[in-house]
């Protein structure tokens, strides 16, 4: 999980958080008191997708001044694969 934060300046509080990139939808945002958190939906196969590019876009919601003022952060990430042996028995 990644947690990010923005700021809204004016006076009306209502950051919209958008995720975007190839292969985005195997994330989710999720928006807590104004924190974004990139949450994974479920497992990540590393032999399939090692590598995701997303986006995260920030945007000053409705009813403010600033309306349609926005800022993106663009983020890789990497699928690493760990190989844990365990030997059971003599």
């Amino acid at each position: 999980m990644y947690c990010f934060q923005a700021i809204d300046a004016d006076s009306v509080p209502n950051i919209q958080y958008i995720l975007s990139g190839v292969n985005s939808a195997d994330f989710r945002v999720q928006n807590q008191n104004g924190i974004a958190n990139i949450v994974v939906n479920g497992p990540l196969d590393y032999e399939t997708r090692p590598t995701y590019n997303l986006a995260l876009t920030t945007q000053d919601g409705q009813n403010s001044q600033l309306q349609g003022t926005s800022a993106s952060l663009f983020i890789d990430v990497q699928v690493t694969l760990y190989i844990v042996y365990i030997i059971i028995g003599p």
